[in-house]
């Protein structure tokens, strides 16, 4: 065997990790099905308040204390209950307000705004859209089941291809495991899966969500090569140690979270979802 390979047992080390995350996105979604509206809203906005909570401890842009926590929580979760509870607008404000107060509470206002104030707001917008995006009467339970679905399979997809194919690096600068092959080979799986649902939802036009089911995959991929160069950044290899042994929820839930925040403006922009185009 070449000692510049790694063993075959090496090479799938992380493959609990990414059956966890799989589980765990696809018992979200199983939950929206049982439970339906209401449940997803709660669900959404304490795994927001999780993130937010994990994202402030790793920016650095303040003391670690119960109080500074404490907002970063809640500007990270309750945005997305607004939505719920009132509108998207109320949900967007609460967003965008709440992450302006947390700044000026902060201790350095200066590391909060440039380092903080992006990964919070992204957390908060993300979870307001998926829950807008699940209050849609007609298609509302299909994309908030497609979505996670999709991202889903960009991730297991990818994580197979480039464990199995190799090849030339994605991006070695910023996350140096991920392979051109894996990002392929996670967009031809995202699309066989997204494609799939839509056939049994027998909703959407084909080819359209084909094309926004690999589109999202690409912007999952995004964000999962993101959130790897703000933990290189800030030097750290998790985001926290909630799930022992592999990471935090945002960990787990980048890629969903560019995701929600592509597919939701969309379909603002649109004025309807994609299985209705």
């Amino acid at each position: 065997m070449d000692p510049t390979q790694p063993s075959p047992k090496s090479r799938w080390a992380d493959l609990y990790s990414r059956v966890v995350s799989a589980v765990v996105l696809a018992g979200v979604g199983f939950t929206m099905i049982v439970m339906g509206v209401g449940t997803t809203e709660i669900l959404v906005g304490i795994g927001c308040g999780i993130m937010g909570w994990e994202w402030r401890r790793i920016s650095g842009s303040g003391r670690r204390n119960i109080f500074a926590d404490a907002t970063a929580v809640a500007c990270a979760a309750l945005p997305a209950l607004f939505t719920y509870l009132f509108s998207l607008s109320a949900g967007i404000g609460l967003a965008l307000g709440g992450t302006v107060i947390v700044g000026l509470l902060a201790d350095s206002k200066t590391l909060f705004y440039k380092r903080t104030l992006p990964g919070l707001l992204a957390i908060a917008i993300a979870g307001v859209f998926f829950v807008w995006l699940r209050q849609d009467f007609e298609h509302g339970l299909k994309i908030a089941l497609w979505l996670p679905l999709t991202v889903i399979a960009a991730d297991v997809g990818a994580y197979f291809a480039g464990k199995s194919l190799g090849g030339p690096k994605l991006a070695p600068k910023l996350s140096p495991n991920k392979t051109i092959s894996g990002a392929v080979g996670g967009q031809i799986a995202a699309v066989i899966v997204g494609v799939s649902i839509a056939l049994i939802a027998d909703a959407g036009s084909l080819p359209v969500i084909a094309a926004m089911a690999w589109i999202t995959a690409i912007v999952s991929q995004g964000g999962d090569l993101t959130e790897s160069w703000a933990k290189r950044l800030y030097g750290v290899k998790d985001t926290s140690s909630l799930i022992p042994g592999h990471g935090g929820l945002l960990d787990r839930f980048d890629g969903l979270i560019a995701a929600s925040l592509f597919m939701g403006l969309v379909t603002f922009i649109a004025g309807s979802t994609i299985f209705a185009w």
